[in-house]
């Protein structure tokens, strides 16, 4: 029963969520600014595989899969409109082929591409050859904003670590302590969203034998989380 609340839910959400491309265009840089960026949706009116013989995204278009190359082109776009920020070539993770879901006209697949905006998205469907060349299949496409994201920073030797949320460049030294470097992510997030948002945090420290010292921040926002579980589907799981 708890699964079937969570999917509803999750469904609710995305129908509150999702905007054609010409809505997305009217407020763009917001989605960027005071969010983690677009949910790029590909609606196809049957399942493009079984799950048990392969997964989706083995069959979406190989530009799809290459997020270096796509960072490239949005990059180049960003430098002719002179935008900034730059994406990070190496940052392979900005975008993500996610999930498949069922929908009342058929299926739904769910690429994520943080930190861009939906124009920027919807250039690259469009220099890719339109939905059905991304995922053969797929008739339309819609966009969400992307209410999900992990962001990584690291340092070797004890050297300062940057963390980057938004618009937000957080400096920090590796041994600052940890409620203190957990208060200036917190208030970014704030500044960001313009209200308190619930993150997971945490940091992680190690040194080698060979003398070197690493230190790793990692934070997971996630804006629209499912509801817990009451006690009667607590004891209802249980039950199972």
């Amino acid at each position: 029963m708890r699964k079937l609340l969570s999917f509803i839910f999750i469904l609710a959400a995305f129908a509150a969520l999702t905007v054609t491309a010409s809505a997305a265009a009217n407020n763009d840089d917001e989605w960027v600014n005071h969010g983690f960026g677009t949910v790029l949706v590909l609606h196809t009116p049957k399942q493009v595989i079984d799950p048990n013989q392969g997964w989706w995204g083995d069959l979406a278009s190989k530009d799809l899969q290459n997020p270096a190359y796509l960072i490239g082109i949005i990059n180049s776009r960003r430098m002719d409109k002179k935008q900034t920020p730059l994406l990070d070539p190496n940052d392979t993770a900005s975008i993500l082929l996610d999930m498949e879901e069922t929908e009342p006209s058929g299926y739904r697949y769910t690429v994520d591409f943080a930190g861009m905006r939906p124009s920027e998205v919807q250039a690259l469907v469009d220099l890719l050859g339109g939905p059905s060349k991304l995922l053969q299949g797929a008739t339309s496409i819609t966009f969400e904003p992307l209410q999900r994201r992990s962001i990584y920073a690291s340092s070797t030797g004890g050297g300062p670590i940057t963390i980057v949320i938004g618009s937000t460049q957080i400096q920090s030294q590796a041994d600052m302590d940890f409620a203190d470097l957990r208060g200036k992510v917190d208030k970014a997030l704030q500044s960001m969203f313009g209200k308190p948002v619930p993150f997971d945090f945490t940091i992680t420290r190690s040194k080698f034998m060979d003398g070197t010292d690493t230190a790793d921040v990692s934070i997971y926002v996630d804006l629209n989380p499912p509801p817990p579980p009451s006690p009667e589907e607590l004891n209802e799981e249980q039950g199972e």
